[in-house]
């Protein structure tokens, strides 16, 4: 608690526990924009009073922190006589909280949700689990589980235990590997669950409103029902007159590739006619081993859907050298540093957590990476290491000839971790719907180039990479013109969000109320202009995970072959409802599970476009596209 304290103090940052074993015995809190990482070896051995709830953890995560590399163990649990222990983890309220690469060992209850959170964060989790993985609940714009494997295995290999005894005493406990309950657009990416009572579970539970998602690459098996939803109605928790089912009966989830095998039923979809429309489950791609019953749609063309890996890892090692800006430094002392670095052969460059104004631009050479305080992505900019964007506003039409604000100057340069803030933009959207126009935030032109865990408030340009096997991952942003623009071959895309909520939950944002930012910003600004991802000529992109709420066109391709889109969703896009989700020219383009709210799906001028498990609200019918 005082490495906690002590770090949230000094405006965030990471706290690191060595390999070891470490006792927890009453529950700690997470601070804000704090992370907690282990090593790989790190176990916390969680050692309470045995007790059944399900409205609280043993960690609670605050708003914009995260567990990293972590085992949990109780040391007290038996396979024969499980005993119930509250989640190992609880998401609070608050946004943007995240969990990386941890192991479940042996617990009850894994990772749960308490009160309204958004864009919850889970990535690489493993585990044993008697009682419930994880439950996802009252979750909105939008959260994604990008990796999760819930087996008796782990606490099998760990202990010298019989896996099928585990599964077994999972199983006569009710369990299910994955919950979820109101639960809005998210997305879940390589799911792996077996030995449980239900792999996927959505009860009918009053909550606050109803869910709909994307699965892509979903592995079920010893499993006695695979992905099960409950029937029933219920009236909403916030509008009493509103009666609803756990699926929004006006769309549903899609299933994209992989396995369901189950004792009694691989898929079953118990929603009810709500005004005349069912929820549905579109599934591609996928084979089933045991029964399916409800509305279930299977869509025609499963023979030809080839779908692409789902590795989204892309490790790249820098220079062990640490170079630390000062604390208080300004501009001229970081590029300072990154020259040193540069001079030193590479390595990382870290720019504490405070408040940095940039005016002229940033360059970071070959094998360096930028990083900023934020151990994961940051949504909020009252902490952390936050550069004030402050260049002189140009032509839209010059805006590949200008410096950005920062350069990726060679192969294997990156940044990670820093907050972009736009304020000339951000304060002016409470007073007119005009803009100024800047470079981009980030952009360069050579090869393994990286962002990830960055935020961008304010920018009209946000991302332009042009090169080989470039990745942006975990970008949480607000662009007015365009968030990200990627062109070359290999590149990967990964778990990013652009929404203009970022601006509002920034300290200087003139807007008060939450609900003006309709009508200072999306409205008038948005969704007239923003489009979240652009994509231009080269070949094998693979975009997994990447979402946007009120901007005008989702997705532009341009003369790019092997594009490879998987769950990408786009809400309240385009002027009163006609933006355009995907523009292609030339080229080709795969796109499996797709969820769009309002307007037009496609416009498309010669490119080979195929789209699977599409799904518009009110148009679920929507059938595969193959043109």
């Amino acid at each position: 608690r005082a490495g906690l304290d002590a770090v949230a103090s000094a405006g965030g940052g990471t706290v690191r526990l060595p390999a070891g074993k470490y006792r927890i015995t009453e529950s700690i809190t997470i601070p804000h924009m704090v992370t907690l990482r282990g090593d790989g070896e790190t176990v916390l051995l969680l050692d309470i009073p045995s007790e059944d709830c399900d409205d609280r953890g043993t960690f609670m995560l605050s708003e914009d922190s995260s567990l990293q590399d972590l085992h949990f163990y109780y040391p007290n649990q038996s396979a024969d006589n499980p005993l119930p222990y509250p989640f190992a983890v609880c998401f609070g309220n608050g946004c943007l909280a995240s969990l990386r690469r941890c192991t479940f060992i042996n617990a009850y209850r894994g990772i749960g949700t308490y009160g309204c959170h958004e864009m919850l964060m889970l990535k690489d989790i493993r585990g044993t689990f008697l009682k419930c993985g994880v439950f996802i609940h009252n979750s909105s714009d939008v959260g994604t589980i990008n990796g999760l494997t819930v087996s008796p295995e782990f606490w099998a290999a760990y202990d010298a235990l019989d896996a099928a005894r585990i599964a077994c005493a999972a199983k006569e406990n009710d369990s299910c590997g994955l919950k979820i309950t109101d639960a809005e657009q998210q997305q879940y990416l390589n799911i792996h669950i077996e030995g449980m009572t239900r792999g996927i579970l959505l009860p009918c539970i009053p909550t606050r409103w109803m869910g709909a998602g994307s699965f892509y690459n979903v592995h079920i098996s010893n499993c006695v029902d695979g992905f099960y939803v409950e029937g029933g109605t219920y009236k909403s928790l916030n509008h009493a007159s509103s009666e609803l089912t756990n699926i929004d009966y006006r769309w549903g989830y899609n299933i994209v590739r992989g396995e369901i095998s189950a004792e009694r039923y691989a898929v079953y979809n118990g929603s009810i006619p709500i005004r005349g429309k069912c929820a549905r489950i579109k599934i591609a791609g996928l084979t089933i081993a045991g029964r399916m019953a409800g509305f279930i749609e299977e869509t025609t063309e499963n023979a030809d859907v080839h779908a692409p890996d789902t590795d989204t890892h892309r490790r790249l090692s820098y220079p062990a050298a640490l170079f630390p800006v000062r604390t208080g430094g300004n501009e001229a002392d970081i590029q300072a540093v990154l020259d040193r670095c540069a001079d030193a052969g590479g390595g990382i460059v870290y720019v504490p957590a405070g408040e940095y104004t940039i005016r002229t631009g940033l360059t970071v050479h070959a094998n360096i990476l930028l990083c900023g305080a934020a151990g994961s992505t940051q949504r909020h900019a009252d902490a952390g290491t936050v550069f004030y964007c402050e260049q002189d506003p140009i032509r839209i039409e010059d805006i590949d000839a200008q410096k950005p604000m920062v350069s990726l100057a060679g192969a294997r340069a990156g940044v990670r971790g820093i907050f972009f803030m736009y304020r000339d933009n951000i304060l002016n959207i409470d007073k007119s719907s005009d803009y100024a126009v800047y470079p981009h935030t980030v952009a360069g032109y050579a090869d393994d180039l990286r962002i990830y865990d960055c935020c961008i408030s304010g920018a009209s340009h946000g991302i332009h990479l042009t090169g080989k096997r470039h990745t942006v991952k975990n970008l949480v942003c607000c662009c007015i013109i365009e968030s990200i623009h990627v062109s070359g071959d290999d590149g990967l895309l990964c778990d990013n969000l652009q929404n203009a909520t970022v601006m509002y939950r920034t300290h200087v944002l003139p807007v008060k109320e939450s609900s003006r930012i309709f009508s200072a910003y999306f409205d008038p600004i948005g969704r007239k202009n923003t489009v979240f991802i652009k994509v231009g000529q080269g070949r094998g992109q693979r975009l997994f995970n990447n979402f946007i709420y009120g901007g005008r066109d989702v997705l532009h391709l341009f003369n790019t072959e092997n594009t490879a889109v998987m769950n990408i969703g786009g809400d309240n896009i385009g002027d009163r409802g006609c933006g355009v989700f995907v523009r292609a020219h030339g080229g080709s383009a795969d796109i499996f599970g797709l969820l769009r709210y309002n307007g037009t799906c496609c416009e498309n001028s010669g490119c080979r476009l195929r789209i699977f498990a599409r799904m518009g609200i009110d148009e679920a019918d929507e059938a595969d596209l193959n043109r």
